[in-house]
């Protein structure tokens, strides 16, 4: 990669992390072991991803090697399903990418990866979404349940009164 092109990613990613940064209300501890400071940190190197090389997005959160990337692309499904807290920052930190990138006119690095890495996004989200439908309907058949037995309840206690009324 040339210079020019080297001084470029890394003027787009300095850019997007500042927002991002701005929109979170927090500067990013590249140190820091506590859970929402990875799970930010992990966002946005996932967001980013598709626009540098695994080394360029290391850079970007402060970290000297691509493992790190490579981790945090493996535990962005178990992130995404189970952490309220990291689909935020995950929203928030594909929408500085997004919007930044279109300003800026940049697009992603379409590759093999990049395309493997859209499916498996597709179906992370299908699976959130189908555990919450199913959450959702075990909720609403307890509801049923619930209703049904209170509905014999009143009926019990209706036919329990006396049928004449002095």
């Amino acid at each position: 990669m040339s210079e020019e092109k080297n001084l470029l990613v890394a003027n787009f990613f300095s850019t997007i992390r500042e927002e991002y940064e701005d929109r979170i209300g927090w500067k990013l501890n590249t140190n820091s072991r506590l859970r929402v400071q990875v799970e930010a940190r992990v966002a946005l190197a996932n967001a980013i991803r598709p626009y540098g090389t695994l080394t360029e997005v290391a850079k970007l959160i402060g970290k000297k090697d691509h493992t790190t990337i490579v981790h945090s692309m493996k535990s962005h499904e178990s992130h995404f399903t189970w952490s309220p807290n990291y689909r935020s920052k995950y929203k928030i930190a594909l929408e500085c990418v997004r919007d930044l990138a279109r300003d800026q006119g940049i697009d992603p690095y379409f590759n093999q990866y990049t395309l493997d890495s859209m499916r498996d996004e597709i179906h992370t989200i299908k699976k959130v979404l189908d555990l919450n439908i199913e959450t959702i309907n075990k909720f609403y058949m307890k509801a049923e349940q619930q209703k049904s037995h209170w509905m014999r309840k009143i009926e019990d206690e209706i036919l329990s009164l006396p049928s004449e009324v002095a």
